[in-house]
């Protein structure tokens, strides 16, 4: 068994890569479809029997933890931003800002408004 890149001029027998799966049977002398990028490995077919098996072994093993994944990603995390949120308004409530309506991140830069002056009459 060998490594091959994709253009190379190679024997009668079968390749496979291992990157999508694909599988390159040569009956005669041939190039290796692609560019050199591409790489082939020389297998036979009863090897071939025996690595696919293998290749659906390990994603039932994996499966679970997509699975667990997916729950962590649809369930805990909503969960965790919601309790976030909670303790925001918490320390929003025991710091005394809650009721007042500041909001930090707002000015008004028009200043304040006009005053009239009021007339001091002197006796």
């Amino acid at each position: 068994m060998g490594m091959y890149s994709g253009g190379t001029a190679v024997a009668r027998g079968v390749y496979w890569n291992p990157v999508d799966g694909q599988e390159v049977h040569i009956r005669t002398h041939g190039v290796l479809p692609g560019d050199g990028s591409r790489r082939y490995l020389k297998m036979t077919a009863v090897g071939l029997l025996v690595v696919a098996p293998v290749f659906g072994l390990i994603f039932l093993l994996f499966l679970p933890l997509f699975g667990i994944g997916m729950i962590f990603i649809l369930c805990i995390v909503p969960i965790m931003s919601g309790l976030a949120s909670v303790a925001m308004t918490a320390v929003r409530i025991s710091s005394g800002l809650a009721g007042t309506g500041w909001k930090p991140s707002r000015s008004y830069f028009s200043g304040r408004g006009k005053r009239t002056a009021k007339k001091q009459e002197v006796k």
